[in-house]
């Protein structure tokens, strides 16, 4: 028995994406994103507005009613991952592991005025842990978002300070480890 939040999501299928009517393109890519304007109209104020809004384009304007977006702020990864959550898909944000993605994610969700998206991606991202294995990725995608931190320090919202904390206190915790263990006598000092 299929429910309806088994039908939307089918509709990212391949072969069922009929009556798309915005594609996203990525910079420098030929990956594409399909979506249905009215489902990301109703899950975000700002995309309400961006479709529908006094701004938005004539539908008249596109070749076969399809809108077009190049998108340069988000990559393809990111934006897949947020259509297929929006579409219903569970998983995809608990199954996400790339702090580079889940930050792209948490911008994304701030833009787009999406509060229940930021809440879970920021869950995600306190329960990821940092160790020496992806210590440099955390250091590069947050030295990469920095503007996104500070603006999170500013507000004082209590989810994002805890994702930036856990954060900072899993790198603290690993370069600690690293330094007594680069820095402990060794036994054939003594």
């Amino acid at each position: 028995m299929s429910t309806i939040a088994d039908s939307i999501l089918s509709l990212l299928e391949p072969g069922k994406s009929r009556k798309v009517d915005v594609l996203y393109r990525f910079d420098g890519t030929r990956e594409v994103v399909s979506a249905h304007k009215y489902l990301l109209a109703f899950i975000s104020p700002v995309l309400d507005e961006k479709f529908f809004g006094p701004l938005a384009m004539p539908p008249g304007e596109f070749p076969e009613g399809v809108e077009e977006i190049e998108e340069n702020e988000f990559g393809f990864e990111t934006f897949d991952i947020f259509v297929k959550h929006v579409y219903g898909d569970k998983e995809v944000i608990k199954n996400s592991s790339n702090y580079r993605i889940l930050m792209e994610l948490l911008q994304l969700s701030k833009l787009y005025f999406m509060t229940g998206l930021a809440d879970l991606v920021a869950t995600r991202i306190d329960e990821l842990q940092v160790n020496m294995e992806n210590l440099m990725e955390v250091l590069v995608t947050l030295q990469g978002h920095r503007w996104v931190c500070r603006r999170l320090r500013q507000r004082d919202l209590q989810g994002d300070q805890g994702v930036l904390q856990a954060i900072k206190q899993g790198t603290e915790q690993v370069l600690q480890g690293e330094q007594e263990r680069l820095f402990r006598p060794s036994a054939e000092s003594d």
